[in-house]
């Protein structure tokens, strides 16, 4: 995998989402601001839905990574 951060670190532009854990397990969410006129894209309101999910409930977290990564093929 290319290694794409700076020497400054990873840098999230104002106009992209991202959730980021940090070495500790921490997550935390950066998103554009969006008025309320606005339409919030389909990927950026689903990576919000992860991180509202997964903040309050890890064992949902667990499972959906079970799922994903099962060998059931």
């Amino acid at each position: 995998m290319q290694d794409a951060h700076s020497d400054h670190g990873t840098v999230v532009k104002p106009n992209e989402a991202a959730l980021i854990v940090d070495a500790d397990g921490n997550i935390k969410m950066c998103m554009p601001e969006y008025s309320d006129e606005e339409e919030v894209p389909f990927f950026v309101m689903v990576l919000t839905a992860v991180w509202l999910k997964i903040r309050d409930n890890e064992q949902w977290g667990l499972e959906l990574a079970e799922e994903v990564f099962s060998d059931d093929e």
